[in-house]
């Protein structure tokens, strides 16, 4: 699971190139709308959940965006797994050197955008992919949790089919990327409606699946359709 949505993040960096001044379904979205996270993550009814003697603890990584061609994972939060639940409270701030700039980003994954505006150019970020945080036991790596909804039934994805995946955003500086531009790394369109506050954000990444393999995203920070998203639960094997 880790990574799908990684060329997304990149991109969003990439985006962070083009300096400027300054809805998936309509019904789920509320244009230029952050909405409050304090940096608890909470996760029960958790769909495939494992027992506590599959899972002891679980962890929080933020990467590295492959600095000096060299890909690293930094642990910043753990907590116990009980219950077939957890709550992980991340870390207020992020040392400096977890922190990244676009050009880093842009080492891992060649993702351009044209339309995107960012507030800052001078803001650094680090993100919890796809709302996910590694599971353990004993001491070693058994699998995962992810935070998404899934229309489609199988790995095949059809006109029609939606995924929703949860990131969580740390910047250290107020700031929006907003506006839509057209990736090399997705075949269709990306709209950006990202409002981030100093510290910890929640956002929803929205992808609408059409005819020929094209596609429609959009990160945003608005209101997401939250009802729909559940944790999962992969074991290693997955």
């Amino acid at each position: 699971m880790k990574k799908i949505f990684f060329n997304v993040t990149a991109c969003i960096c990439a985006g962070l190139l083009f300096v400027g001044c300054n809805k998936d379904d309509e019904d789920d979205v509320v244009e230029g709308g952050s909405s409050p996270f304090d940096g608890v993550i909470v996760a029960t009814n958790i769909v495939n959940a494992p027992s506590n003697s599959q899972v002891d603890v679980l962890k929080a990584f933020v990467s590295n965006g492959r600095r000096d061609d060299e890909y690293r994972e930094y642990e910043i939060a753990s907590a116990s797994y009980k219950d077939g639940g957890f709550t992980l409270t991340l870390p207020a701030t992020i040392p400096d050197q977890y922190l990244l700039l676009p050009d880093q980003y842009l080492l891992y994954v060649d993702c351009l955008f044209d339309g995107v505006i960012i507030s800052d150019m001078n803001a650094k970020l680090t993100v919890i992919e796809e709302g996910e945080v590694d599971a353990f036991k004993d001491g070693n790596s058994v699998g995962c949790f992810a935070h998404y909804y899934y229309s489609r039934k199988d790995d095949y994805r059809i006109e029609g089919d939606e995924d929703v995946y949860v990131m969580y955003f740390y910047v250290d500086r107020d700031v929006s990327i907003t506006g839509t531009g057209t990736g090399t790394g997705t075949n269709g369109t990306v709209k950006f409606e990202l409002f981030l506050k100093r510290g910890w954000n929640i956002a929803w990444i929205i992808t609408h699946y059409y005819a020929a393999n094209t596609r429609s995203e959009i990160c945003t920070t608005s209101t997401g359709p939250s009802s729909r998203l559940k944790w999962h639960y992969y074991d290693v094997n997955y």
